[in-house]
């Protein structure tokens, strides 16, 4: 029998390139990660302090400002309710090491946003490796590299993760749950679903709202059951672990959420959420485009689609968890809203906005022509840097500090000025004006009809002067005008005003 060498030696060159070629495709997806996490990090803490605080800022600065843990997490309630006050804590001990300025307030979710770039990247591989065997590792790969990118950049995330408040601790915590939930499909052991029993019980502590998440684990491990039944699965995972992990948080969950109900059932009775609209049914497609960039967000569906497809016969399972991942918190919002009370805020499904950008980034990585793959993630980067410079180009945030001092000089002696709208602009102005001052700024007496969505001014000039915040409703802003028509000073999107 004749040995054709040539094959034999072909074959043997071809087993000896796998490991190269895989070493340096790992090699280059971990350099995209390192350049996501640089620019990232880089764009979450670029000029931190600049913009003035914001209304909800100062809501959690006030609450986090209480001189115990137990008047902090009391404080939090009363201003802010949907929450345990896990972060309004947190906020209090960073506040006694590194001080009040708006900088340092923001530092704390500018650490925990770069972050979880980190565990984007950790995730998105543990799930492509996770639930099937087909699965490509070079894939998983890029496709974590891809979507620590995306992430990255993203101008939503980077906005709340630039923001001192409780959304990107909620989504640090989500993401660590989320790699030990999975992760625990397939590793024994007690300490993956412990992990994420914890980050579960951490995450609804910092906002109610990590519920849909956790709902959306939930019935991808009655789908996980099902195919398991039907022996669909070609790779076998566990489903108590997981199912453990969620069992255990709802039990330490559960009588906190209970002994908070009184407080949220009687903030929602009160018109906490009066100012939320209803939104059409396909608000969920809307709120990607707002959320991922109007720009970016067709190019980033046409990969997700491409995605789903690609991975059909690799990576199925996974590609459906993300798919859960996406949907199901959004099904959730849209019940809340339609069956009990209007919902339909972004910042409430900011983790479907993560899975959005995942499937995109799955997309990517299943391009099978590398330079094609590098140029469209190129032009995608490229896309969401427009997209923040265009919103950086011109500061958007309100000159309360401004409005505040001017107003609190020109009042007349041991009279008041009014704040309009009554609210959260209270906290602002309390951060801004000296303590000896904080009685001089007032709510003005005006309320609210959540029918009709108008503003009425019940006592009109009572106060002598008026801090205005501009973007109201005309019939309001115009009623504010007729008792107050001499305006004293202008500043960004706030004015001062006299009867």
């Amino acid at each position: 029998m004749t040995v054709d060498h040539s094959v034999t030696t072909s074959a043997a060159t071809n087993l000896a390139a796998r490991p190269h070629a895989a070493k340096s495709s790992r090699n280059v997806a971990v350099g995209i990660f390192v350049i996501a996490l640089l620019l990232g990090a880089g764009l979450r803490f670029y000029r931190l302090g600049a913009d003035e605080m914001t209304r909800g800022e100062a809501a959690a600065w006030t609450a986090a400002s209480a001189p115990t843990v137990d008047d902090v997490i009391a404080s939090g309630r009363r201003i802010d309710p949907g929450k345990l006050a896990l972060y309004d804590v947190t906020l209090h001990g960073w506040m006694d090491v590194f001080g009040h300025r708006v900088g340092a307030l923001r530092a704390l979710s500018a650490v925990m946003g770069s972050l979880s770039i980190v565990l984007i990247f950790a995730s998105v591989q543990e799930i492509l490796r996770a639930f099937d065997a087909t699965a490509d590792p070079s894939t998983a790969e890029f496709a974590a590299a891809f979507a620590a990118l995306l992430f990255a950049c993203n101008l939503q995330m980077i906005t709340w993760d630039r923001t001192a408040r409780m959304y990107s601790p909620m989504l640090l915590a989500m993401l660590a749950q989320l790699f030990f939930f999975v992760r625990a499909h397939r590793r024994a052991g007690i300490l993956n679903w412990v992990a994420a029993a914890i980050f579960t019980v951490l995450a609804v502590a910092c906002n109610y709202t990590a519920l849909f998440f956790f709902a959306a684990e939930g019935v991808w491990l009655i789908y996980l059951l099902a195919v398991q039944r039907a022996r669909a699965m070609t790779l076998k995972v566990s489903f108590a672990r997981p199912a453990l992990a969620l069992v255990a948080a709802a039990i330490v969950i559960m009588p906190l959420a209970l002994a908070a109900s009184k407080i949220e059932v009687g903030a929602l009775h009160g018109g906490a959420l009066d100012w939320v609209e209803r939104q059409p049914p396909w608000w969920p497609f809307r709120a990607l485009q707002v959320l991922a960039g109007n720009a970016a967000f067709w190019p980033m569906l046409a990969l997700a689609i491409f995605g789903i497809w690609s991975q059909r016969t690799r990576a199925l399972h996974a590609t459906r968890f993300v798919v859960f991942w996406l949907a199901l918190p959004f099904l959730i919002d849209e019940l809340v809203s339609y069956a009990i009370t209007p919902f339909m805020i972004e910042r409430y499904v900011l983790a479907s906005l993560v899975a959005f950008l995942v499937l995109a980034a799955i997309g990517l990585a299943s391009i099978p022509f590398e330079p094609a793959r590098y140029a469209i993630a190129a032009l995608l980067v490229a896309q969401s840097l427009a997209h923040i410079h265009h919103h950086w180009r011109s500061p958007e945030d309100i000159q309360w500090r401004e409005a505040a001092e001017f107003a609190a000089a020109a009042a007349p002696a041991g009279e008041k000025v009014a704040l309009m709208p009554p609210g959260e602009p209270l906290y602002v102005l309390h951060y801004y004006l000296p303590q000896q001052q904080h009685d001089v700024v007032i709510n003005s007496d005006s309320t609210f009809d959540p029918v009709t969505r108008t503003w009425t001014l019940l006592h009109c000039g009572r106060e002598p002067i008026a801090i205005v915040q501009l973007e109201l409703p005309r019939d309001f802003l115009h009623q504010i005008k007729s008792c107050y028509p001499h305006t004293l000073r202008k500043f960004r999107q706030v004015e001062v005003v006299s009867r």
